[in-house]
């Protein structure tokens, strides 16, 4: 494995989370026009269940299948079996249980809405085993073709749909069409074609790993879950909506950035597991490039949200920009340092990344049942207190295990906070001089000033950045050159 190799499969993937970046900006002010607060927020009571399924019926099974470097077809095609039955599974189990969800969020239409949205669990386990396959063959052009391909297709049907007047079942559409459209290409590209063996003996170990894996999935799903389905009990469907809009964009760049980033260091470097020089060069090099991009882009909206989100929604979600602008500091803060998951999947320490996931979890949840009588404000003050004092204990365990200084990982983050604040800065003297300039200019002017820090950002360590990509580029040469020999 090279760096080219690796920059080339990030740049396939990233390329999803770029289209993925243009069609949701150029599809949400289409559906927030046409859908209501109401239908995002009853959407957003029905997903966790979706989503909750999907990750038990995943099992953490793909990532597992990929640590071994050798593929046993018997292992696979009893990992896929056992997907394939628990997704079935899960499907009908949420579908029966849908009625006694509408009953107990007094939302009627969670009942049909949860029954639509249960076939995307079937489809999101007929993906696993071909897309891994995928993966362990460096075929990201055709995983990432598959991904683009979905995704385009499932926000083309929720425009379609909500142009027709189909309220929350756009949202449906959306889904339903995505992960069929996926599982479907996955099928036929991969070139997996699973025959009838299934002996759970042959996958002890990957059961174990994957148990650690989706258990931090599962306690990650169950955080983000908890907190809708308080403010949905608690507040109502009209305000979860504004809340789900709100996060829709704080977790725009872990989605479309750092979790396909994560995929692929994951697949590309746990051969190299034993190479904690290789680790430590490749932490920090990841972290500070995504904290040159990440923090300004988010402190740019947060100090421009009100312009910004009547501009790009409308009038009537200026609270989710509210929202937004509240918890982006530690929002961004955490994106940045959640490239961490994949290092301690390297590592083979699934375990602190549950034990991480259920610290947070009881700490949010706690913050939230503590605000959530007060309004969503102060929800999202106390989101935001909770999740910045965690990263201390982030950092720590990441630089602990990976034998890393503390100094070291601190400077990659010090460039982009400093110039962040100093946009931030000029962006308000320029919005008070010019009080009465439109949205649409004001954003404008947010826009301009964050490309101006990032690039202020990135000049100031252009030495640093080009000094620790030639730094992996011979430790990976090594490496390669090392096991040449060994072979």
């Amino acid at each position: 494995m090279s760096l080219k190799r690796l920059s080339i499969n990030s740049a396939f993937m990233t390329s999803v989370s770029m289209v993925r970046i243009l069609a949701q900006f150029m599809i949400v002010p289409i559906l927030t026009r046409f859908l209501s607060p109401e239908d995002y927020g009853v959407v957003a009571l029905a997903m966790p269940f979706v989503l909750l399924s999907g990750i038990i019926a995943r099992a953490g099974m793909g990532e597992s299948l990929l640590k071994d470097g050798e593929r046993v077809d018997g292992v696979w095609y009893t990992s896929f079996w056992l997907i394939m039955m628990m997704g079935t599974g899960l499907m009908l189990l949420v579908m029966g249980l849908a009625p006694l969800m509408a009953y107990f969020f007094e939302t009627p239409q969670l009942s049909i809405i949860l029954i639509g949205l249960a076939p995307a669990i079937f489809f999101q386990a007929l993906s696993i085993v071909p897309t891994t396959y995928m993966r362990f063959d460096n075929r990201y052009p055709a995983v990432s073709s598959i991904q683009i391909a979905g995704t385009i297709l499932g926000m083309g049907s929720a425009v379609i749909v909500a142009l027709l007047g189909g309220g929350a079942w756009a949202l449906v559409a959306q889904m339903l069409v995505m992960t069929s459209v996926i599982a479907l290409s996955a099928i036929v590209m991969a070139g997996f074609r699973p025959r009838l063996t299934f002996n759970l003996k042959i996958i002890t170990d990957h059961l174990t790993f994957g148990r650690d894996v989706a258990g931090s999935t599962f306690i990650e799903f169950v955080k983000d879950a908890s907190k809708s389905m308080i403010i949905g009990k608690i507040l109502g469907s009209a305000l979860l909506g504004f809340y789900t809009i709100a996060f829709l964009f704080l977790n725009l760049a872990y989605r479309v950035i750092v979790s396909v980033m994560q995929s692929v260091i994951y697949a590309q470097l746990v051969v190299h597991k034993a190479n904690k020089e290789l680790l430590q060069n490749m932490l920090i090099f990841l972290t500070r490039a995504l904290a040159l991009i990440i923090i300004p882009l988010m402190a740019m909206i947060a100090i421009s949200h009100e312009a910004f989100f009547a501009w790009f929604l409308s009038d009537e979600w200026v609270l989710s920009g509210q929202l937004f602008m509240i918890a982006a500091p530690a929002l961004a803060l955490q994106t940045v340092l959640s490239v961490r998951i994949a290092f301690m999947l390297i590592l083979g320490r699934a375990d602190i990344n549950l034990r991480c996931n259920i610290e947070l979890l009881v700490l949010e949840t706690i913050a939230v049942l503590a605000t959530v009588w007060f309004g969503l404000n102060w929800i999202m003050v106390g989101l935001l207190a909770v999740i910045l004092l965690y990263q201390f204990r982030n950092i720590h365990l990441l630089t602990t295990h990976l034998d890393l200084s503390l100094t070291r990982y601190l400077k990659t983050l010090i460039a982009p906070i400093f110039m962040s604040g100093i946009g931030m800065v000029l962006y308000s003297l320029a919005a008070d001089q010019w009080s009465n300039l439109n949205n649409f200019t004001l954003v404008a002017i947010a826009f301009v000033i964050g490309v101006a820090v990032v690039g202020t950002a990135a000049g100031m360590q252009f030495k640093t950045l080009k000094t620790e990509v030639r730094m992996l580029k011979t430790l990976m040469a090594e490496k390669k050159l090392t096991d040449e020999q060994t072979a």
